[in-house]
């Protein structure tokens, strides 16, 4: 009589594991590792290309390379955070 309960269970815990993989593939989303991974490659290559088109640190230079940055996320359709103004040495919010 014991053996009776025993597939049902056996089915039962197997169905679960089988329902709690299944939301980590989602058709079309991919790995979310894999996504952050190219993200930040990408991210690095934009950064790298506008370093090399305007290797000078002027206000002009660096205006100019967050825009090439910029266009290059853009074009891979990645959003675009500016950068935060830079607090100067010393200030503080009081």
């Amino acid at each position: 009589m014991r053996h009776g309960y025993l597939l049902p269970i056996a089915a039962a815990s197997a169905a679960c594991l089988v329902a709690s993989a299944a939301p980590a593939q989602i058709p079309g989303q991919g790995n979310p590792y894999t996504r952050s991974e190219r993200v930040w490659k990408v991210r690095d290559a934009c950064s790298r290309s506008a370093q090399k088109q305007f290797p000078d640190h002027t206000a002009e230079g660096n205006a100019k390379r967050e825009r090439a940055f910029q266009q290059c996320l853009e074009a891979n359709n990645l959003p675009y955070e500016p950068s935060a103004p830079k607090e100067p040495a010393g200030s503080s919010h009081r």
